[in-house]
């Protein structure tokens, strides 16, 4: 069995493998070229990898920016420690006006809380704000990036190789923002 980081590289080469939990099988070629382009056609495609806070915001300034954005989350979900289990008695740790996102209401005219918001409606703000600005629709979630590099083949581009639906995957893209 190889450790995920080889992977990628066991699979462009032709080798059975299998991740460390067991959970991958790949036999042969099987690694699947997905263009992301048809979605943006004439646009320059980046990359996002997680959608916690600043990878939204991220994906949402490539936007206006005129990029095609897809954004890679590992779990199910977005929003990361603000939306996980265990840290839901986390506030903000500084005043909710300097937490928002620039150009953005100020999280305190969305919540409860006077100053320091809780995990729940710091989420609940960044929920709001994915749906204004229609950031699910980028966001291909239970994908696991496994690395990146640079293509030869096309000048300035990166290969991304990531697991999804237990498939290994391979999409090509302008720039890769590690948020």
């Amino acid at each position: 069995q190889l450790i995920a980081e080889t992977i990628a590289d066991a699979v462009i080469e032709g080798k059975e493998v299998a991740d460390s939990r067991g959970e991958l099988e790949v036999k042969g070629d099987s690694i699947f070229d997905v263009d992301f382009r048809s979605s943006f056609p004439g646009k320059k495609m980046v990359a996002v990898i997680g959608s916690g806070i600043s990878g939204l915001m991220a994906a949402k300034k490539l936007l206006e920016n005129g990029y095609g954005v897809v954004t890679f989350e590992k779990s199910n979900d977005s929003l990361g420690v603000w939306k996980t289990f265990p840290n839901q008695e986390t506030r903000l740790q500084s005043d909710s006006v300097i937490f928002s996102p620039v150009g953005e209401k100020p999280i305190y005219e969305h919540v409860q809380s006077n100053v320091y918001s809780s995990a729940g409606e710091v989420a609940a703000y960044f929920e709001t704000y994915m749906d204004k600005y229609n950031l699910r629709s980028h966001i291909q979630f239970g994908a696991e990036v496994l690395r990146y590099e640079n293509n030869s083949e096309e000048e300035l581009t990166f290969d991304l190789i990531y697991k999804q639906n237990n498939e290994i995957k391979k999409s090509n893209f302008y720039s890769v923002w590690i948020r």
